[in-house]
């Protein structure tokens, strides 16, 4: 049984980790979306899905989209569903230490080698009245072989210290005067019709 135990750091930048080992040809994927319009996306930032997002079983392909060059937010935009983007990031940027085991059968569907060859990302939940509340889903990780781009969420059944609604950000940490500042800098905008 080959299980492999992941660790993720924020020692590289997830998204520049394809870039580097991705064919540098210049090509690029052009298509439409409802947040951002039309888009080009170096194939480089094109994930497949080996297999679905839990609740979006008919969507395979993704692309990874800075949200902005400073941000700890990316969109997972789905290529094949114009409304569909996630906002996703490290939870590690965030403080949490975030370490768990892939299953053998999604090291084998993804052609994972070593753990280095992963990037880990975590759906974000963003609640519209209270934006400073947003969650990570770190039972349903999204784990990446940087080197092939296949892709698929990992669901950890068997672990009892993670939950799908962990707080990225700590009330505690938050000074109420600068509050306002810090959701506009980290907050996704939302879409416009």
């Amino acid at each position: 049984m080959m299980m492999m135990t992941i660790q993720t750091t924020t020692t590289t930048e997830p998204t520049h980790a394809l870039d580097m080992v991705a064919n540098q040809s210049g090509e690029g994927l052009s298509f439409n979306t409802l947040r951002f319009g039309q888009v080009t996306v170096p194939l480089a930032r094109i994930v497949d899905f080996a297999s679905p997002i839990l609740g979006f079983e008919g969507l395979k392909q993704f692309a990874i989209l800075d949200h902005d060059e400073d941000s700890p937010f990316k969109w997972l935009q789905s290529i094949e569903d114009a409304d569909l983007a996630f906002v996703i990031t490290n939870p590690t940027i965030f403080g949490i230490a975030y370490e768990f085991v892939i299953p053998e059968d999604a090291v084998s569907l993804l052609g994972i080698e070593k753990a280095e060859d992963t990037l880990v990302f975590t759906l974000v939940t963003i609640p519209d009245n209270d934006p400073v509340k947003m969650t990570a889903n770190l039972l349903g990780p999204l784990v990446v072989n940087q080197h092939t781009r296949k892709a698929m969420q990992v669901i950890l059944n068997d672990n009892k210290q993670y939950s799908t609604k962990v707080r990225l950000l700590n009330d505690e940490a938050l000074d109420p005067t600068e509050e306002t500042e810090v959701v506009e800098a980290l907050i996704p905008p939302s879409p416009t019709p």
